[in-house]
């Protein structure tokens, strides 16, 4: 319940031992900015309600996530209303056993696109929606990660620098 909290850099946590990340962002409403690159979910259990109420979010990097052992992840993007951008991998959703209440776990993620273009819509809200985008055939709600793409940036404040273009000029 961090609510005035506008950015995380976690890039430096040791999460290989942990087994329990629920609500670890909970209501944080400002939060516009995280670094999850190196958190090591392969001990993780249970996800649930992770980033509910996030709702300044816009883009989530999740595509380190390992989920193997996950049980649940009930309510875990729950209300991220401004949520456009997951990039994930097919998440191993099959240890979940509360498949009835991870029925949440997209719930009004109005704004949520898949990246081969699937709209969020109000039914399709549980973990079978945790997955790479694939249009009509598989739809979900995931962006795959493309590593030789240009990320984009942000430089806090000015500085004398010098810059390239892709050509080396």
């Amino acid at each position: 319940e961090c609510d005035a909290l506008v950015s995380l850099d976690l890039s430096n946590f040791n999460t290989s031992n942990v087994t329990g990340m629920d609500k670890m962002f909970a209501h944080s409403y400002a939060l516009s900015s995280i670094d999850l690159s190196s958190f090591n979910t392969s001990k993780v259990t249970s996800m649930g309600y992770m980033f509910v109420n996030c709702k300044s979010l816009t883009v989530l990097d999740l595509s380190t996530f390992d989920t193997s052992n996950v049980t649940s992840m009930s309510g875990m993007f729950n209300n991220c209303e401004s949520l456009t951008t997951i990039y994930g991998s097919n998440w191993d959703t099959s240890k979940s056993v509360h498949h009835y209440s991870n029925f949440s776990m997209f719930k009004d993620c109005n704004k949520l696109v898949g990246g081969k273009g699937t709209t969020y819509y109000m039914r399709n809200v549980d973990e079978t929606y945790a997955r790479i985008d694939q249009g009509k055939d598989a739809p979900g709600y995931f962006t795959e990660k493309d590593p030789t793409s240009i990320q984009p940036t942000t430089i806090g404040r000015q500085t004398d620098a010098t810059v390239y273009d892709l050509q080396g000029r």
